[in-house]
C-alpha cells in the first residue's frame, strides 16, 4: 500500500488504495474480507466516520499524536513533549490544533503541574476517549499517592499550640470519586497500605502519618497496583470489540483527518505558525531557565549547608578547647593547693 497520497500540493499521512496486495485480508474472527474495491466491507475497514471522504482514507494521526504525547509524558521530565509538540505546532499546526493533541497536551499540564482534581476529572469525563484513558492509568498509581501525600499535609496539619489537626476528618465516599476508585473497599485498602487512618466512612488524618511499606527483606518500597477501572475507564467501551477499538469506534470526536484543508489564507497561517513557535520557544526558555534557577538554588543550599556544617565544626573545636583549658586550669589550681 502507498503509504502517502498528495492532496492540493501537499502530503497526508495514510493509505490511498481501499485494496490490499497479495491475500485477502482475515478479520479478527477469522473469516475472510473481500479485496474488491467496489465491496461494502471495503469502506468498514477505513478508519472513522469520514475515512471515506478522506484523501488519506481515514488517517488517525491526530489522534496517534496525542497517544504519543501521553506515552512520552515521563521521558527527560516533560522536554520531550515540549521539544515534540513545538515541533508539531510548527510544521502541522492542523494536526496540533485539532482535539486529541489538545486534549493530550492537557492532560499532560495537568500530570506536570500535579493537578491531581483535573487530572481524575479529565480520567472520568465521558469524551476523553478509550484509549486516552487506557495510558492515564499508567500514572494513576503515581497520581494516587501523590495526592494522598498533599492531602495528609494540609488536612493533617496541626495547631502549634494545642496539636489539634485542623481538618481531622474527610469523606470515605468524597475520596472515592475525586480519585476514580471503585469503591470504598479499593479507597480503604490504599489508605491502610499508606499509613492512613479510616474510622467508619470517615479518613482521620489526626493519627495518620503517611508512609509507603518497605519489603523486609529486600527493604524495596511495595507499590500499591490499582485495580481495573470499570467503572471509570472500561464503561467507555459501551459494548465495543477489540476490533472495533482498533477501527477507531471509540476514538472520539476529531480522530481522524477529514481531509485537506482548502480556502487557507497562507499570511494569516504564516503568522500563526511564528507565534506559535515564538510562545513555544518562550516556554523552552522558561523551562531551561527554571532548570537552572533549581539547579543554582540547589548549589546555594549545598554550599550554606556546607557553610554551616563548617561553623559548627569550628564551634565545636573552640568549645573543646576551652574545656580542655578550662581543665588545665583548675588540675594547676589543685596542685597549688595540694602543695
Amino acid at each position: 500500500l502507498t503509504e502517502t497520497a498528495s492532496s492540493g500540493g501537499r502530503d497526508s499521512q495514510g493509505c490511498v488504495s481501499d485494496i490490499v496486495m497479495g491475500k485477502s485480508p482475515i478479520d479478527f474472527d477469522g473469516s475472510a474480507l473481500s479485496n474488491d474495491a467496489q465491496s461494502a466491507d471495503v469502506m468498514q475497514r477505513i478508519i472513522g466516520k469520514n475515512g471515506a471522504s478522506s484523501p488519506s482514507r481515514g488517517t488517525a494521526e491526530p489522534e496517534m499524536r496525542g497517544l504519543y504525547i501521553l506515552l512520552t509524558m515521563n521521558n527527560e521530565g516533560g522536554m520531550e513533549v515540549l521539544k515534540y509538540s513545538g515541533r508539531l505546532c510548527t510544521q502541522k499546526p492542523d494536526i496540533f490544533y485539532s482535539k486529541p493533541v489538545q486534549l493530550a497536551l492537557t492532560i499532560f499540564r495537568a500530570k506536570k503541574d500535579h493537578n491531581y482534581a483535573k487530572f481524575f476529572r479529565l480520567l472520568r469525563c465521558p469524551s476523553t476517549p478509550y484509549l486516552y484513558s487506557c495510558i492515564m492509568f499508567k500514572y494513576v498509581e503515581h497520581m494516587r499517592k501523590e495526592t494522598l501525600i498533599m492531602m495528609s499535609k494540609v488536612y493533617g496539619a496541626k495547631h502549634k499550640t494545642t496539636g489539634e489537626a485542623f481538618y481531622d476528618s474527610y469523606p470515605l465516599e468524597k475520596l472515592v470519586n475525586l480519585l476514580c476508585y471503585e469503591d470504598e473497599s479499593e479507597a480503604k485498602e490504599a489508605c491502610r497500605h499508606y499509613g492512613i487512618t479510616v474510622e467508619g466512612d470517615q479518613v482521620r488524618w489526626r493519627h495518620s502519618k503517611f508512609r509507603e511499606p518497605r519489603d523486609p527483606e529486600k527493604g524495596l518500597i511495595i507499590p500499591l497496583k490499582p485495580r481495573k477501572m470499570i467503572r471509570t475507564i472500561e464503561s467507555k467501551l459501551n459494548g465495543a470489540t477489540r476490533l472495533s477499538v482498533c477501527r477507531g469506534g471509540v476514538s472520539g470526536q476529531g480522530a481522524t483527518l477529514a481531509g485537506a484543508p482548502t480556502n487557507v489564507d497562507a499570511e494569516a497561517l504564516l503568522k500563526e505558525r511564528q507565534r506559535a513557535q515564538e510562545e513555544m520557544k518562550q516556554k523552552l526558555a522558561e523551562a531551561k531557565a527554571k532548570e537552572e534557577a533549581d539547579r543554582m538554588r540547589q548549589e546555594k543550599i549545598k554550599k550554606e549547608n556546607t557553610r554551616q556544617e563548617r561553623l559548627a565544626a569550628e564551634k565545636r573545636a573552640k568549645e573543646e578547647a576551652a574545656r580542655r583549658a578550662e581543665q588545665e586550669r583548675m588540675r594547676n589550681e589543685q596542685l597549688k593547693r595540694d602543695r
